[in-house]
């Protein structure tokens, strides 16, 4: 597809997500669900509103957002960027859906996004074998730098790898660590009530998808499907 079709056809997908009505919270109007505002407080030239209180100034924001802020993108990359990170996995479903963008193009445009999404298991309208299928299809330079295609490339044929969950029911995610250190640090964070728990477990380096140390994490990104000898530390 020539690309700038594509963009153009991104940039109208954006604006149907942009027309979304705002879904409150408990903590509305400061806290919204919403594919662009986090709040329903926005700004324009006459100061802040409450857009779910008064509708006719929200239309007109609309209108000046799409034109000055999605219209004015300049790459994929760049629009996706301009969604928020929970709504970023359902973008790229419907543009997959609407044949915007290829398999190839989607897992680099998730390769680019992987570490800022961070919790892919939150957005319940992709379902993580999707996930999964997306990202195994991406160029290994989208998804690692050279030091640690490296270190990819070095792998022993089989590898001992940790995770970290909130809750036992999290055990089967893409995301584990070489560092047992880091897995229980993960553990801690995204525990509720009783504790977290941490795993080790075995996986083939043929199974593993890439290798990223961006955040000190020594994180693996691993078809899920494939961990085995599973035990719980």
């Amino acid at each position: 597809m020539n690309k700038e079709i594509q963009l153009q056809r991104a940039k109208s997908l954006a604006t149907t997500f942009l027309h979304i009505p705002m879904t409150s919270t408990a903590f509305s109007p400061v806290v919204v669900m919403h594919p662009f505002f986090e709040s329903a407080f926005l700004h324009d030239k006459q100061g802040i509103f409450n857009a779910q209180i008064e509708e006719a100034r929200y239309d007109k924001y609309l209108i000046h957002f799409r034109d000055n802020a999605i219209n004015k993108r300049e790459d994929l990359s760049d629009l996706l960027a301009l969604i928020r990170k929970s709504y970023r996995l359902t973008y790229l479903l419907y543009m997959m859906k609407e044949k915007i963008i290829t398999k190839k193009e989607c897992g680099n445009l998730l390769a680019e996004q992987w570490i800022i999404i961070e919790n892919l298991s939150t957005d319940t309208n992709v379902r993580k074998g999707t996930v999964l299928s997306w990202i195994m299809v991406a160029d290994k330079d989208k998804l690692m730098d050279k030091a640690e295609l490296k270190k990819y490339n070095a792998f022993p044929e089989v590898l001992t790898v940790y995770r970290g969950c909130g809750t036992t029911k999290a055990l089967k995610g893409m995301s584990w660590t070489l560092s047992e250190e880091k897995a229980r640090w993960f553990a801690d964070r995204f525990a509720t009530g009783r504790g977290g728990v941490t795993y080790r477990a075995k996986i083939k380096k043929e199974d593993i998808v890439a290798y990223t140390n961006n955040r000190g994490e020594q994180e693996v990104i691993v078809d899920y499907r494939k961990i085995f000898d599973v035990e719980r530390l």
